[in-house]
Protein backbone atom coordinates (compact mmCIF):
# COMPACT_ATOMS: atom_id res chain seq x y z
CA UNK A 1 0.00 0.00 0.00
CA UNK A 2 1.62 3.22 -0.96
CA UNK A 3 -0.82 5.68 -0.27
CA UNK A 4 -0.76 7.28 3.14
CA UNK A 5 -3.96 7.52 5.07
CA UNK A 6 -5.23 9.25 8.44
CA UNK A 7 -8.74 7.57 9.39
CA UNK A 8 -10.87 8.26 11.85
CA UNK A 9 -13.43 5.32 11.88
CA UNK A 10 -15.86 6.90 14.16
CA UNK A 11 -17.43 9.76 14.31
CA UNK A 12 -21.02 11.44 13.92
CA UNK A 13 -22.29 14.61 11.91
CA UNK A 14 -26.18 14.95 12.56
CA UNK A 15 -28.21 17.21 14.40
CA UNK A 16 -30.28 17.50 17.07
CA UNK A 17 -32.96 17.36 14.26
CA UNK A 18 -31.68 13.76 13.38
CA UNK A 19 -32.75 12.39 16.76
CA UNK A 20 -36.15 11.50 18.28
CA UNK A 21 -36.24 14.03 20.64
CA UNK A 22 -39.83 12.55 22.88
CA UNK A 23 -39.06 9.03 23.29
CA UNK A 24 -35.36 10.13 24.34
CA UNK A 25 -36.52 12.47 26.79
CA UNK A 26 -39.72 9.84 28.44
CA UNK A 27 -36.55 7.51 28.47
CA UNK A 28 -34.45 9.81 30.66
CA UNK A 29 -37.46 10.32 32.81
CA UNK A 30 -38.02 6.84 32.89
CA UNK A 31 -34.20 6.58 34.00
CA UNK A 32 -34.32 9.87 36.60
CA UNK A 33 -37.59 10.01 38.17
CA UNK A 34 -39.28 5.70 37.31
CA UNK A 35 -41.58 7.43 35.15
CA UNK A 36 -42.04 7.15 31.61
CA UNK A 37 -43.06 10.71 31.28
CA UNK A 38 -46.09 9.48 29.38
CA UNK A 39 -48.46 12.42 30.50
CA UNK A 40 -45.46 14.71 28.60
CA UNK A 41 -47.51 15.86 25.35
CA UNK A 42 -45.38 15.80 21.68
CA UNK A 43 -45.27 19.92 21.67
CA UNK A 44 -44.25 19.95 25.73
CA UNK A 45 -41.92 16.94 25.12
CA UNK A 46 -39.57 18.75 21.95
CA UNK A 47 -39.68 22.36 23.61
CA UNK A 48 -38.05 20.56 26.70
CA UNK A 49 -35.88 18.37 24.95
CA UNK A 50 -34.92 20.32 22.37
CA UNK A 51 -31.75 22.13 25.11
CA UNK A 52 -31.17 18.91 26.46
CA UNK A 53 -30.34 16.95 24.28
CA UNK A 54 -26.47 17.99 23.71
CA UNK A 55 -26.41 16.98 27.63
CA UNK A 56 -28.27 13.51 27.77
CA UNK A 57 -24.29 11.86 28.65
CA UNK A 58 -23.79 14.39 31.61
CA UNK A 59 -27.21 14.20 33.03
CA UNK A 60 -27.16 11.20 35.04
CA UNK A 61 -24.77 12.92 37.64
CA UNK A 62 -25.77 16.79 36.92
CA UNK A 63 -22.63 17.53 39.54
CA UNK A 64 -20.63 17.02 36.13
CA UNK A 65 -22.11 19.79 34.34
CA UNK A 66 -21.17 22.43 37.22
CA UNK A 67 -18.10 24.13 36.16
CA UNK A 68 -17.82 22.39 32.81
CA UNK A 69 -20.11 25.32 30.96
CA UNK A 70 -17.39 26.30 28.58
CA UNK A 71 -16.83 22.57 27.69
CA UNK A 72 -20.61 21.88 27.11
CA UNK A 73 -20.69 24.82 24.97
CA UNK A 74 -19.23 23.34 21.63
CA UNK A 75 -21.11 19.79 22.31
CA UNK A 76 -24.18 22.31 22.06
CA UNK A 77 -23.01 23.93 19.44
CA UNK A 78 -22.33 20.89 17.33
CA UNK A 79 -26.17 19.90 17.45
CA UNK A 80 -27.46 23.19 16.91
CA UNK A 81 -25.72 23.65 13.53
CA UNK A 82 -25.97 21.82 10.32
CA UNK A 83 -23.28 19.14 9.23
CA UNK A 84 -21.16 21.23 7.09
CA UNK A 85 -20.49 23.19 10.32
CA UNK A 86 -19.42 20.38 12.41
CA UNK A 87 -17.23 19.03 9.38
CA UNK A 88 -15.74 22.37 9.08
CA UNK A 89 -15.06 22.30 12.64
CA UNK A 90 -13.46 18.60 12.76
CA UNK A 91 -11.35 19.72 9.59
CA UNK A 92 -10.23 23.25 10.84
CA UNK A 93 -9.12 21.80 14.35
CA UNK A 94 -7.30 18.94 13.05
CA UNK A 95 -4.86 21.39 11.79
CA UNK A 96 -1.50 21.21 12.93
CA UNK A 97 -1.29 17.65 13.98
CA UNK A 98 2.53 18.11 13.16
CA UNK A 99 3.04 14.85 16.34
CA UNK A 100 1.56 12.13 13.44
CA UNK A 101 4.29 12.08 10.80
CA UNK A 102 3.25 13.41 7.32
CA UNK A 103 0.35 14.34 8.36
CA UNK A 104 -0.28 17.24 5.96
CA UNK A 105 0.19 14.54 3.01
CA UNK A 106 -1.60 11.93 3.80
CA UNK A 107 -5.34 11.38 2.92
CA UNK A 108 -7.59 11.52 5.41
CA UNK A 109 -11.14 10.08 5.82
CA UNK A 110 -14.26 10.66 8.04
CA UNK A 111 -16.25 7.68 7.94
CA UNK A 112 -19.63 9.49 10.08
CA UNK A 113 -22.31 6.73 11.10
CA UNK A 114 -25.79 7.13 10.58
CA UNK A 115 -28.47 6.03 12.90
CA UNK A 116 -31.05 4.37 11.68
CA UNK A 117 -34.05 5.45 14.24
CA UNK A 118 -37.03 4.28 12.00
CA UNK A 119 -38.08 0.86 13.97
CA UNK A 120 -36.84 2.12 17.77
CA UNK A 121 -39.25 5.22 16.65
CA UNK A 122 -42.20 3.05 16.04
CA UNK A 123 -41.69 0.88 18.56
CA UNK A 124 -42.25 3.90 21.21
CA UNK A 125 -45.20 4.78 19.37
CA UNK A 126 -46.68 3.52 16.33
CA UNK A 127 -48.46 6.89 15.79
CA UNK A 128 -45.44 9.31 16.91
CA UNK A 129 -45.39 12.28 14.43
CA UNK A 130 -41.42 13.23 14.43
CA UNK A 131 -41.00 10.50 12.39
CA UNK A 132 -37.03 10.32 11.74
CA UNK A 133 -36.49 8.86 8.43
CA UNK A 134 -33.31 7.42 7.18
CA UNK A 135 -33.54 8.31 3.75
CA UNK A 136 -33.59 12.29 4.97
CA UNK A 137 -30.79 11.52 7.23
CA UNK A 138 -28.93 10.20 4.56
CA UNK A 139 -29.61 12.91 2.52
CA UNK A 140 -29.06 15.56 4.06
CA UNK A 141 -24.98 14.19 5.22
CA UNK A 142 -24.62 13.97 1.61
CA UNK A 143 -25.62 17.53 0.72
CA UNK A 144 -23.96 18.88 3.41
CA UNK A 145 -20.51 16.50 2.89
CA UNK A 146 -20.47 18.20 -0.65
CA UNK A 147 -21.65 21.60 0.13
CA UNK A 148 -19.56 24.22 -1.66
CA UNK A 149 -19.34 26.11 1.61
CA UNK A 150 -16.45 23.54 2.37
CA UNK A 151 -15.50 21.83 -0.66
CA UNK A 152 -12.25 24.02 -0.70
CA UNK A 153 -10.99 23.11 2.90
CA UNK A 154 -11.72 19.66 2.28
CA UNK A 155 -9.91 19.36 -0.97
CA UNK A 156 -6.71 21.90 0.58
CA UNK A 157 -6.72 19.67 3.46
CA UNK A 158 -6.89 16.20 1.91
CA UNK A 159 -10.09 14.98 3.27
CA UNK A 160 -13.36 12.71 2.40
CA UNK A 161 -16.09 12.47 4.15
CA UNK A 162 -17.63 8.65 3.60
CA UNK A 163 -20.75 7.93 5.76
CA UNK A 164 -21.60 4.56 7.13
CA UNK A 165 -25.75 4.09 6.42
CA UNK A 166 -27.57 2.62 9.36
CA UNK A 167 -29.08 -0.74 9.44
CA UNK A 168 -31.83 -2.03 11.76
CA UNK A 169 -32.00 -5.65 11.69
CA UNK A 170 -35.68 -5.59 12.05
CA UNK A 171 -35.99 -3.78 8.39
CA UNK A 172 -35.47 -7.79 7.18
CA UNK A 173 -38.45 -9.58 7.88
CA UNK A 174 -37.74 -12.46 5.65
CA UNK A 175 -34.64 -14.69 5.32
CA UNK A 176 -35.87 -15.62 1.59
CA UNK A 177 -35.81 -11.74 0.37
CA UNK A 178 -32.25 -10.44 1.92
CA UNK A 179 -30.82 -9.48 -1.12
CA UNK A 180 -33.86 -7.23 -2.18
CA UNK A 181 -34.65 -6.08 0.84
CA UNK A 182 -30.92 -4.98 0.97
CA UNK A 183 -31.45 -3.20 -2.20
CA UNK A 184 -33.50 -0.94 -1.24
CA UNK A 185 -31.52 0.12 1.84
CA UNK A 186 -28.72 0.84 -0.18
CA UNK A 187 -30.75 2.67 -2.62
CA UNK A 188 -31.61 4.98 0.23
CA UNK A 189 -28.08 6.82 -0.73
CA UNK A 190 -28.28 8.22 -4.24
CA UNK A 191 -24.98 6.89 -4.74
CA UNK A 192 -25.18 3.44 -3.68
CA UNK A 193 -23.09 2.08 -1.51
CA UNK A 194 -19.63 2.37 -2.71
CA UNK A 195 -16.86 -0.44 -3.01
CA UNK A 196 -13.44 1.66 -3.14
CA UNK A 197 -10.27 -0.60 -3.46
CA UNK A 198 -6.92 0.72 -2.06
CA UNK A 199 -5.71 0.94 -5.56
CA UNK A 200 -8.53 3.76 -6.25
CA UNK A 201 -6.74 6.42 -3.72
CA UNK A 202 -3.63 6.38 -6.93
CA UNK A 203 -5.36 9.15 -8.63
CA UNK A 204 -5.39 12.76 -7.74
CA UNK A 205 -7.14 14.31 -4.64
CA UNK A 206 -9.97 16.04 -6.22
CA UNK A 207 -11.02 13.39 -8.77
CA UNK A 208 -11.49 10.96 -5.66
CA UNK A 209 -13.11 14.04 -3.97
CA UNK A 210 -15.54 14.19 -7.14
CA UNK A 211 -15.88 10.45 -7.39
CA UNK A 212 -16.75 9.60 -3.71
CA UNK A 213 -17.13 12.30 -1.74
CA UNK A 214 -20.63 11.96 0.51
CA UNK A 215 -21.27 8.39 -0.53
CA UNK A 216 -21.87 5.94 1.77
CA UNK A 217 -19.14 3.25 1.87
CA UNK A 218 -20.45 0.55 5.21
CA UNK A 219 -23.11 -0.01 7.26
CA UNK A 220 -24.01 0.29 11.11
CA UNK A 221 -25.48 -1.73 13.65
CA UNK A 222 -26.99 0.11 16.84
CA UNK A 223 -28.49 -2.96 18.56
CA UNK A 224 -29.65 -0.90 21.80
CA UNK A 225 -32.03 0.73 19.72
CA UNK A 226 -34.02 -2.54 19.55
CA UNK A 227 -32.40 -4.84 17.57
CA UNK A 228 -31.37 -7.84 18.96
CA UNK A 229 -28.43 -9.43 17.72
CA UNK A 230 -29.51 -13.23 18.81
CA UNK A 231 -33.00 -13.10 19.65
CA UNK A 232 -34.85 -15.81 21.24
CA UNK A 233 -37.30 -15.86 18.49
CA UNK A 234 -35.82 -18.79 15.89
CA UNK A 235 -37.42 -16.81 12.72
CA UNK A 236 -35.19 -13.53 13.71
CA UNK A 237 -32.56 -15.61 14.11
CA UNK A 238 -32.60 -17.57 11.06
CA UNK A 239 -33.09 -13.94 9.21
CA UNK A 240 -30.33 -12.16 10.84
CA UNK A 241 -27.80 -15.53 9.63
CA UNK A 242 -28.21 -15.21 6.12
CA UNK A 243 -28.46 -11.66 6.41
CA UNK A 244 -24.41 -11.86 7.91
CA UNK A 245 -24.09 -14.23 5.38
CA UNK A 246 -24.99 -12.01 2.52
CA UNK A 247 -23.19 -8.73 4.08
CA UNK A 248 -20.03 -11.08 3.96
CA UNK A 249 -20.54 -12.36 0.21
CA UNK A 250 -20.98 -8.21 -0.76
CA UNK A 251 -17.64 -7.23 1.91
CA UNK A 252 -19.20 -4.36 2.68
CA UNK A 253 -17.92 -3.24 5.67
CA UNK A 254 -19.88 -2.83 9.08
CA UNK A 255 -19.63 -1.53 12.45
CA UNK A 256 -21.58 -2.45 15.67
CA UNK A 257 -21.70 -0.54 18.57
CA UNK A 258 -20.47 -2.75 21.25
CA UNK A 259 -20.27 -1.36 24.82
CA UNK A 260 -22.37 -1.33 27.42
CA UNK A 261 -22.26 2.69 27.36
CA UNK A 262 -24.88 3.17 24.86
CA UNK A 263 -27.84 5.35 23.90
CA UNK A 264 -31.30 2.98 24.15
CA UNK A 265 -34.35 3.78 22.56
CA UNK A 266 -37.88 2.49 21.43
CA UNK A 267 -40.10 0.51 23.62
CA UNK A 268 -40.36 1.88 27.22
CA UNK A 269 -41.15 -1.42 28.46
CA UNK A 270 -37.80 -3.04 27.79
CA UNK A 271 -35.15 -2.18 30.21
CA UNK A 272 -31.76 -0.13 29.44
CA UNK A 273 -30.07 -2.83 30.63
CA UNK A 274 -32.12 -5.82 28.31
CA UNK A 275 -31.09 -3.13 24.71
CA UNK A 276 -27.69 -2.57 26.39
CA UNK A 277 -27.26 -6.60 26.06
CA UNK A 278 -28.73 -6.91 22.86
CA UNK A 279 -25.36 -5.67 21.49
CA UNK A 280 -23.26 -8.03 23.83
CA UNK A 281 -20.28 -9.48 21.68
CA UNK A 282 -20.97 -13.32 23.06
CA UNK A 283 -24.77 -12.88 20.89
CA UNK A 284 -22.35 -11.95 17.83
CA UNK A 285 -20.34 -15.00 18.66
CA UNK A 286 -23.17 -16.96 18.14
CA UNK A 287 -24.55 -15.47 15.25
CA UNK A 288 -21.45 -15.76 13.31
CA UNK A 289 -20.94 -19.51 14.83
CA UNK A 290 -24.66 -19.95 13.52
CA UNK A 291 -23.38 -18.41 10.12
CA UNK A 292 -20.41 -20.49 10.29
CA UNK A 293 -17.97 -18.02 10.49
CA UNK A 294 -18.62 -16.00 6.99
CA UNK A 295 -15.40 -13.47 6.50
CA UNK A 296 -17.77 -10.41 7.41
CA UNK A 297 -15.71 -7.22 7.88
CA UNK A 298 -16.86 -6.27 10.99
CA UNK A 299 -15.84 -3.64 13.35
CA UNK A 300 -16.83 -3.55 17.32
CA UNK A 301 -17.05 -0.34 17.86
CA UNK A 302 -15.79 1.07 21.46
CA UNK A 303 -13.38 -2.11 22.22
CA UNK A 304 -15.95 -3.29 24.65
CA UNK A 305 -15.13 0.29 26.77
CA UNK A 306 -13.01 1.46 29.30
CA UNK A 307 -13.90 -0.86 32.15
CA UNK A 308 -14.10 -4.13 29.71
CA UNK A 309 -10.57 -3.03 29.28
CA UNK A 310 -9.48 -2.62 33.42
CA UNK A 311 -11.13 -5.52 34.18
CA UNK A 312 -8.62 -7.57 32.22
CA UNK A 313 -5.63 -6.83 33.69
CA UNK A 314 -4.61 -7.52 37.38
CA UNK A 315 -4.04 -4.62 39.10
CA UNK A 316 -4.65 -6.43 42.63
CA UNK A 317 -1.46 -8.46 42.39
CA UNK A 318 0.90 -5.41 41.27
CA UNK A 319 -1.15 -3.39 44.60
CA UNK A 320 -0.47 -6.75 46.73
CA UNK A 321 3.35 -6.57 46.15
CA UNK A 322 6.16 -3.51 46.59
CA UNK A 323 5.27 -1.18 43.63
CA UNK A 324 8.85 -0.96 42.87
CA UNK A 325 9.80 -3.82 42.23
CA UNK A 326 7.54 -4.13 39.08
CA UNK A 327 8.58 -1.36 38.05
CA UNK A 328 9.49 -1.19 33.91
CA UNK A 329 9.64 -5.05 34.96
CA UNK A 330 8.13 -7.51 32.10
CA UNK A 331 5.03 -8.86 34.20
CA UNK A 332 3.36 -8.85 37.30
CA UNK A 333 0.69 -11.45 36.68
CA UNK A 334 -0.91 -8.65 34.65
CA UNK A 335 -3.30 -11.12 32.70
CA UNK A 336 -7.09 -11.36 35.15
CA UNK A 337 -9.45 -13.96 32.78
CA UNK A 338 -12.72 -11.65 33.05
CA UNK A 339 -14.27 -13.87 30.66
CA UNK A 340 -18.04 -11.83 30.95
CA UNK A 341 -15.78 -9.13 30.00
CA UNK A 342 -16.70 -7.43 26.70
CA UNK A 343 -13.43 -6.53 25.78
CA UNK A 344 -12.48 -10.70 26.72
CA UNK A 345 -14.92 -11.70 23.81
CA UNK A 346 -14.16 -9.32 21.59
CA UNK A 347 -10.33 -9.93 22.13
CA UNK A 348 -11.53 -13.64 21.56
CA UNK A 349 -12.97 -13.11 18.26
CA UNK A 350 -9.98 -10.38 16.95
CA UNK A 351 -7.52 -13.43 17.55
CA UNK A 352 -9.43 -15.82 15.80
CA UNK A 353 -11.32 -14.44 13.13
CA UNK A 354 -9.38 -12.98 10.08
CA UNK A 355 -11.59 -9.69 9.32
CA UNK A 356 -12.84 -8.40 12.51
CA UNK A 357 -11.86 -4.95 14.38
CA UNK A 358 -12.56 -2.69 17.26
CA UNK A 359 -12.34 0.66 17.36
CA UNK A 360 -11.19 2.97 20.35
CA UNK A 361 -13.93 5.35 20.04
CA UNK A 362 -14.63 7.71 22.87
CA UNK A 363 -11.90 5.92 24.54
CA UNK A 364 -11.26 7.66 28.01
CA UNK A 365 -7.45 8.88 27.18
CA UNK A 366 -7.10 10.65 30.76
CA UNK A 367 -8.24 7.43 32.71
CA UNK A 368 -5.02 6.23 34.33
CA UNK A 369 -6.26 2.76 34.76
CA UNK A 370 -7.43 2.12 31.03
CA UNK A 371 -4.54 3.70 29.40
CA UNK A 372 -2.81 1.29 31.14
CA UNK A 373 -4.17 -1.16 31.10
CA UNK A 374 -4.85 -1.04 27.49
CA UNK A 375 -0.73 -0.93 26.79
CA UNK A 376 -0.89 -3.86 28.98
CA UNK A 377 -3.21 -5.81 26.97
CA UNK A 378 -1.13 -4.37 23.98
CA UNK A 379 2.34 -5.83 25.44
CA UNK A 380 1.18 -8.84 26.24
CA UNK A 381 -0.38 -9.96 22.95
CA UNK A 382 3.07 -9.04 21.24
CA UNK A 383 4.75 -11.15 24.23
CA UNK A 384 2.32 -14.26 22.93
CA UNK A 385 0.48 -14.71 25.95
CA UNK A 386 -2.79 -13.94 24.62
CA UNK A 387 -2.15 -16.86 21.97
CA UNK A 388 -1.87 -19.08 25.49
CA UNK A 389 -4.93 -17.07 26.47
CA UNK A 390 -7.22 -17.99 22.84
CA UNK A 391 -7.17 -21.17 21.42
CA UNK A 392 -6.77 -20.85 17.58
CA UNK A 393 -4.65 -17.67 18.05
CA UNK A 394 -3.86 -16.53 14.76
CA UNK A 395 -3.67 -12.61 14.83
CA UNK A 396 -2.58 -9.96 16.78
CA UNK A 397 -3.96 -7.11 18.80
CA UNK A 398 -1.54 -4.51 16.39
CA UNK A 399 -2.89 -5.40 13.19
CA UNK A 400 -6.69 -5.28 14.53
CA UNK A 401 -7.49 -1.88 16.29
CA UNK A 402 -9.01 1.32 14.46
CA UNK A 403 -8.50 4.67 15.63
CA UNK A 404 -11.90 6.53 16.01
CA UNK A 405 -12.52 9.53 18.15
CA UNK A 406 -16.66 9.26 18.87
CA UNK A 407 -16.86 12.98 17.86
CA UNK A 408 -19.02 14.68 19.05
CA UNK A 409 -20.01 12.91 21.91
CA UNK A 410 -16.53 13.27 23.53
CA UNK A 411 -16.35 17.19 22.91
CA UNK A 412 -17.15 17.97 26.19
CA UNK A 413 -14.21 16.43 26.96
CA UNK A 414 -12.71 16.96 24.36
CA UNK A 415 -13.45 20.71 22.86
CA UNK A 416 -10.53 20.71 20.45
CA UNK A 417 -10.40 17.69 17.75
CA UNK A 418 -6.81 17.39 17.72
CA UNK A 419 -6.40 16.98 21.25
CA UNK A 420 -7.98 14.44 21.50
CA UNK A 421 -6.12 12.39 18.88
CA UNK A 422 -2.71 14.09 20.77
CA UNK A 423 -4.13 12.26 23.88
CA UNK A 424 -4.46 8.65 22.00
CA UNK A 425 -0.43 9.87 20.82
CA UNK A 426 0.61 10.72 24.06
CA UNK A 427 -0.81 7.03 25.43
CA UNK A 428 0.54 5.07 22.43
CA UNK A 429 3.97 6.60 23.55
CA UNK A 430 4.10 5.85 26.89
CA UNK A 431 5.02 9.70 26.93
CA UNK A 432 3.84 11.06 30.59
CA UNK A 433 5.57 13.85 32.44
CA UNK A 434 3.28 14.22 35.06
CA UNK A 435 2.71 11.46 37.95
CA UNK A 436 1.29 8.47 36.48
CA UNK A 437 -0.32 6.17 39.20
CA UNK A 438 -0.30 2.57 37.00
CA UNK A 439 2.68 0.89 35.68
CA UNK A 440 3.60 0.93 32.33
CA UNK A 441 4.81 -2.03 30.18
CA UNK A 442 8.58 -1.46 29.61
CA UNK A 443 9.79 1.69 28.42
CA UNK A 444 12.01 -0.85 25.53
CA UNK A 445 8.32 -1.66 24.77
CA UNK A 446 7.50 1.89 23.64
CA UNK A 447 11.02 2.83 21.93
CA UNK A 448 10.54 -0.33 20.01
CA UNK A 449 6.95 -0.55 18.55
CA UNK A 450 4.95 3.08 19.55
CA UNK A 451 5.50 4.06 15.63
CA UNK A 452 4.48 0.80 14.38
CA UNK A 453 1.23 0.66 16.22
CA UNK A 454 0.26 4.33 15.92
CA UNK A 455 0.59 4.29 11.42
CA UNK A 456 -1.05 0.33 12.18
CA UNK A 457 -3.90 1.93 13.97
CA UNK A 458 -4.33 5.05 11.82
CA UNK A 459 -3.53 3.75 8.67
CA UNK A 460 -2.93 0.10 7.89
CA UNK A 461 -5.69 -1.40 9.79
CA UNK A 462 -9.12 0.90 8.96
CA UNK A 463 -7.83 0.66 5.44
CA UNK A 464 -7.54 -2.88 5.49
CA UNK A 465 -10.74 -2.86 6.91
CA UNK A 466 -12.51 -0.24 4.69
CA UNK A 467 -10.95 -1.35 1.07
CA UNK A 468 -8.61 -4.31 1.39
CA UNK A 469 -10.00 -6.81 -0.51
Amino acid sequence: MTTKFYIDAHVHFFSAGHIPLQQTIDRLLNKTFGSTGSKLTAAAGLSVAAPLIPLLPLLENTGAVEGRIERIKGFIEFFDTDAAFSINKAVTSSEGIYFISDYDNRIKLFTPLVMDFEYSVVDYNPNYVGQKLLKDQVKNLTQEANSLLIKEKLINNKWLVLPFLGLDLRRFDNADNIEHTLEQLIALNSSGLNVIELNDFEQPFEDLYQQYNGGCIGLKIYPSLGCDVWPEDEQRRAINIELIKTLAQKQYPVTVHCQKDSYESGNLDLSDETLINYANPKKWQNLLNAADNPKLFLNFAHFGGEEGVKRLVNWRSWRAGDRAQYKNKKLFEAFDRDTKSWTYRIIKLLKTQQNIYSDLAAFDFEDQKAVASFLWLLYLDEQGQLDDEFPNSQYKLKDKILFGTDVPMTMYQYPEYKAQVKAFYQCMKGNYSHKFMFVLPPSAWFNGNSNEYIENFINHNPAAFLFKR
